[in-house]
């Protein structure tokens, strides 16, 4: 299914799974940015995160950005893709 919006309905939608997305933390997961992209080739959104974490040591962050794309979708009810994780380290 195509979804048809505007232009500036889409630039509001992306701003706010953003703000939804950069709230998300797991118990590994400190803290988390991400950027969004519409591919509208494919009538697709792509998280591209970044997680914070305090040890990149046995981190499934295959797992983590996975739950990351569905509760984006979940929440939003458009298509939600997430490309490979960044993982910084910090104390």
């Amino acid at each position: 299914m195509k979804i048809i919006i505007t232009e500036q309905q889409n630039n509001r939608l992306m701003g706010l799974m953003k703000d939804f997305a950069d709230e998300y933390k797991e118990e590994k997961v400190i803290r988390t940015e991400v950027e969004i992209e519409y591919l509208p080739e494919k009538d697709l959104y792509f998280l591209h995160p970044i997680f914070y974490v305090k040890s990149k040591i046995n981190f499934p962050h295959h797992i983590y950005k996975h739950i990351l794309a569905q509760r984006v979708e979940d929440m939003f009810g458009v298509p939600v893709h997430s490309s490979s994780v960044r993982l910084k380290v910090i104390d």
